[in-house]
C-alpha cells in the first residue's frame, strides 16, 4: 500500500506516515525539531544553499555535531543527528533530495552508489558512470561495498577463514597479491576465491594478524628465529573476537613459532562461554576439519579475554607480559575514547613494548600519532598505509558519497 508522508513544518527534515503518529511523536520530536530548525536557520547546507568543496562538506558535517550535542544535549551517534545528513543529496553540490523541494537526482548507472543533480549532470544525455565518478575505482568500490552488504545478509558476518596449510619456511609476504599468490587455492571456498566479495571478506578477516605478522620485523624483533610471540590486543572487542578464527595465520606463516599467547582486552569483550575459559582457548579449535588440513605444529598456542581497562586488567590479573600490544581501529584522539585511554597509554609507556596503532584512514592515525608523542611515546614506523588493510570498503559516515573506510588503513608503530 502506497503512503504519503507527512513533513514536520517546523523543521521539514522528520516525515510520518499520519497525523495521529505525528502527534504521538511530539514531546520527543519537540526539542529535535527546534534543534533542525536552529541549524538550518544559521545557513549549514541548508537545502538551497549547498556548499563548495568536499572540506567545507566535512568541516560543516562536524560541526552539525557539536551543535547537536551543545543545543540538542544528545550524543553525535544519535540516529536522529543522522537524519539530515545521510539524505540523498548531490555528489558535486551535496545540496539534499529531501529537503529541497523538486530537486531531481540521476544515479550512477553502474554502481547506484552516487548521483547528481540536473544542474551538476548538465546535458549528458549518456549519463556514463564517467558522470558520476572522477575514476572506474570509486564506482567499483561502490559495487563491492553492495556486493559486500549482500554477503552480510547470507553469511550474517564476514568470512573468517584461516588457511588450510603450514608454510616450511617462513613467509613473509609484501602485499595481499603477494600472499593470494601463494595462499589462493589454500581456503575452504576455494572454488569461490576469485570473487571479489569473497576476498575482500576474507582480508577482512585476515587483516589483524597479517598486519601484526607483517610489522614484525620492522619492529626488529627477529621474526625469522623468535619461538615465542606474547601478543596483547587491547581495546578488544566482539570485532576482534571474531577475528580470532584467523589467528592460527600467524603460526601458518611462522612455523617455528612453539608458544603463541594472544590476550584481547577490553571493556566490550564477550566472556562468557568458551571465552570465560580459564585457560583460554586453543587456536587449533578454529580449524576447520576438512581433509588435507594441518592442525599447527606449536607446543602451546592460546588466545585469551579479559573483559575491562586494559590498565585495571593488566594490575589485577595475572597476565604474560607481552612481547606486543595491539590497538586496531583505535580512535585514541576520539575525545570520548581518550578517558579511557589515557591511563592505558600510560602504562603501556612504563612497559617499553612495541605499540602498533592502527586506523580507518591515515588522517586518524595522524591524529592518533599526536596524541601518543604527546604522551612521549616514540616513534618507530611513522604513519604509513598498510598493504594489509581490509579490502572490504564501508561507507563513510561523513556524507561525502565517494568517500569510504577500511579496516586497518594505516598503521603506526611506537614505543613507550
Amino acid at each position: 500500500m502506497d503512503v504519503k508522508l507527512l513533513r514536520c513544518s517546523g523543521c521539514r527534515v522528520v516525515s510520518y506516515c499520519s497525523k495521529e503518529h505525528q502527534r504521538l511523536d511530539w514531546k520527543a520530536h519537540k526539542a529535535w525539531c527546534k534543534c533542525f530548525q536552529e541549524y538550518t536557520s544559521i545557513g549549514r547546507l541548508e537545502c538551497n544553499q549547498g556548499v563548495t568543496d568536499l572540506a567545507s562538506m566535512n568541516k560543516d558535517g562536524l560541526a552539525a555535531s557539536s551543535f547537536f550535542i551543545r543545543v540538542g544535549g544528545v550524543k553525535i551517534h544519535s540516529p536522529d543527528s543522522q537524519i539530515y545528513g545521510r539524505q540523498p543529496r548531490c555528489s558535486k553540490c551535496f545540496l539534499a533530495a529531501a529537503s529541497s523541494s523538486g530537486l531531481n537526482l540521476h544515479t550512477c548507472p553502474r554502481c547506484s552508489g552516487v548521483a547528481l543533480c540536473d544542474g551538476c549532470l548538465g546535458e549528458n544525455s549518456q549519463k556514463s558512470w564517467s558522470s558520476f565518478h572522477s575514476n572506474i575505482y570509486h564506482c567499483d568500490d561502490h559495487l563491492h561495498s553492495i556486493c559486500c552488504l549482500g554477503m552480510v545478509v547470507e553469511h550474517g558476518q564476514p568470512l573468517m577463514i584461516p588457511s588450510m596449510h603450514n608454510c616450511k619456511t617462513l613467509f613473509q609476504p609484501k602485499d595481499w597479491f603477494e600472499y593470494f599468490e601463494k595462499k589462493r587455492n589454500d581456503f575452504t571456498m576455494s572454488p569461490l576465491i576469485g570473487m571479489a566479495p569473497v576476498v575482500q571478506f576474507i582480508t577482512d578477516g585476515l587483516s589483524c594478524i597479517l598486519t601484526v605478522h607483517h610489522l614484525l620485523p620492522k619492529l626488529t624483533m627477529d621474526n625469522a628465529n623468535r619461538e615465542k610471540l606474547v601478543l596483547h590486543i587491547v581495546g578488544a572487542a566482539s570485532v576482534e573476537q571474531i577475528a580470532s578464527k584467523t589467528f592460527p595465520e600467524i603460526a601458518r606463516l611462522n612455523p617455528h613459532l612453539k608458544h603463541i599467547e594472544i590476550v584481547l582486552i577490553g571493556p566490550d569483550i564477550d566472556d562468557r562461554g568458551e571465552w570465560g575459559a580459564k585457560d583460554g582457548i586453543d587456536l587449533n579449535s578454529f580449524m576447520y576439519t576438512h581433509e588435507g588440513e594441518e592442525l599447527l605444529n606449536t607446543e602451546s598456542s592460546v588466545v585469551k579475554s579479559f573483559k575491562g581497562l586494559y590498565h585495571d586488567i593488566f594490575n589485577s590479573s595475572e597476565m604474560t607480559p607481552p612481547d606486543l600490544i595491539a590497538a586496531f581501529n583505535a580512535g585514541i584522539s576520539e575525545p570520548s575514547h581518550y578517558v579511557n585511554w589515557r591511563p592505558t597509554l600510560g602504562l603501556i609507556k612504563e612497559m617499553g613494548v612495541p605499540l602498533i596503532i592502527t586506523g580507518f584512514n591515515r588522517e586518524e592515525v595522524e591524529s592518533d600519532t599526536q596524541v601518543l608523542h604527546r604522551l612521549g611515546h616514540s616513534i618507530i614506523v611513522q604513519p604509513t598505509p598498510n598493504p594489509f588493510r581490509g579490502l572490504r570498503p564501508y561507507r563513510d559516515p561523513l556524507p561525502d558519497p565517494d568517500d569510504f573506510y577500511w579496516a586497518n588503513a594505516c598503521y603506526v608503530c611506537l614505543k613507550g
